[in-house]
């Protein structure tokens, strides 16, 4: 069995998950920092299969396991940033069901 690359974020008060809400409600931050954020498997997918790089991956804890996700992760450069966030964080962040 793979190790797992998450980093396990646990606090709606980290820094990186603060990061990523102002970049979820903020166009004008996102547009500042030249980043998009794709919320869903096949997003990430799509974006992959055009080349885009992931600069971070944001991932419920519950969900790590799924071949979706899985794929993803092996097409990830080993320092691409992949946070683990459990369904109560998760849930805060995102308006999609994993």
């Amino acid at each position: 069995m793979q190790e797992s690359r998450l980093k396990l974020l646990t606090s709606s008060q980290n820094e990186h998950v603060k990061q990523l809400n102002r970049l979820i409600e903020q166009g004008r931050e996102r547009r500042k920092l030249g980043l998009a954020v794709l919320e869903g498997i096949h997003l990430c997918q799509a974006a992959q299969a055009a080349g885009w790089a992931l600069t971070q991956l944001f991932v419920n804890t519950h969900a790590e396991s799924k071949p979706e996700v899985t794929a993803i992760l092996r097409q990830l450069p080993s320092t691409t940033p992949v946070w683990g966030l459990d369904e109560q964080i998760f849930s805060k962040v995102t308006a999609l069901r994993s």
